[in-house]
């Protein structure tokens, strides 16, 4: 994909730069850079999604492994540059892990929607 730009902050393409607040980086070693609040509001939400796995542990088919992936994405969020194709499939997977409790779902969500996607 060429490089190209649309909009603020949106970065497209081979090595993709900055990128602030829910925009998007496309291409082949495309990184979406988190900037230092963005990381700080994504480490709240991920607390906050750990705490609703501990609330309905009892709920989800898998709670084990939604708590792995999310120490994973925790992992991948300190770093401040994650691969995206990596965290948005990462994400697929816990949305459907967390599928039968929606308080546990729309937690994900919140973190999607946080890294812009």
């Amino acid at each position: 994909m060429d490089e190209r730009s649309a909009g603020t902050n949106i970065s497209l393409g081979k090595g993709a730069n900055y990128v602030h607040g829910s925009q998007n980086a496309v291409g082949a070693g495309a990184q979406v850079n988190i900037d230092t609040h963005a990381r700080s509001e994504i480490r709240e939400l991920i607390e906050q999604l750990n705490q609703k796995i501990d609330e309905h542990e009892n709920e989800l088919d898998d709670a084990n492994s939604l708590r792995s992936s999310t120490e994973v994405l925790a992992e991948r969020v300190a770093n401040g540059a994650p691969d995206r194709s990596f965290v948005k499939v990462l994400l697929a997977g816990m949305t459907t892990l967390a599928a039968p409790v929606a308080a546990v779902a729309d937690a994900i969500n919140k973190i999607r929607q946080a890294i812009g996607f």
